[in-house]
């Protein structure tokens, strides 16, 4: 049985993390296919006020992503809105705010007192305990981390252009 590939993106740029975001919801990933990671500090200093609060914010995401910003949403505004997707956990014993998939392992395990935490979840995932350990201080240092099993192939080539474009530090596992 062939394991799942993780595509990983760390992005120190808030903007570039929420682009990264837009291009993954437009080859079809879902948002709870979707992992971001950053420090509750990250997340609380990019608070999101929404623009248009009569769409849901996934559509107001997805069309003010569109060509031309088609409702003005301003850049800013449309990665703030990352962190209004789905839930957001934020986790104190581990000072991370987290959405998708790994935020119900983090909570487990930060409310169990389970060793490793965030390092330990990473490794758990199939990221090497070097490159988690250098996600966690890069999280620590305000940057955006965003998880995602690929469809395919193709998509992992298609996200790694775009996020590369994006100043993406992008790692396939």
């Amino acid at each position: 049985m062939q394991e799942k590939k993780l595509f990983t993106g760390l992005f120190r740029q808030h903007d570039n993390a929420g682009k990264a975001y837009n291009a993954a919801l437009k080859y079809g990933y879902q948002k709870d296919e979707i992992n971001i990671l950053m420090s509750a500090e990250t997340k609380q200093k990019h608070s999101y006020q929404r623009k248009h609060p009569d769409l849901s914010t996934e559509r107001e995401i997805v069309e003010g992503a569109g060509v031309g910003g088609a409702l003005g949403v301003t850049t800013g505004a449309i990665t703030g809105a990352l962190m209004a997707l789905g839930t957001f956990v934020v986790i104190s014993g581990i000072g991370l705010a987290v959405s998708g998939p790994i935020a119900v392992w983090l909570s487990g395990a930060a409310a169990g007192g389970i060793a490793g935490g965030l390092v330990g979840a990473l490794i758990n995932m199939g990221i090497s305990a070097n490159h988690a350990e250098q996600f966690k201080k890069e999280l620590k240092s305000g940057a955006i981390l965003i998880i995602l099993t690929p469809h395919s192939e193709k998509d992992c080539q298609n996200l790694e252009i775009e996020w590369n474009n994006y100043d993406g530090i992008v790692l396939t596992t």
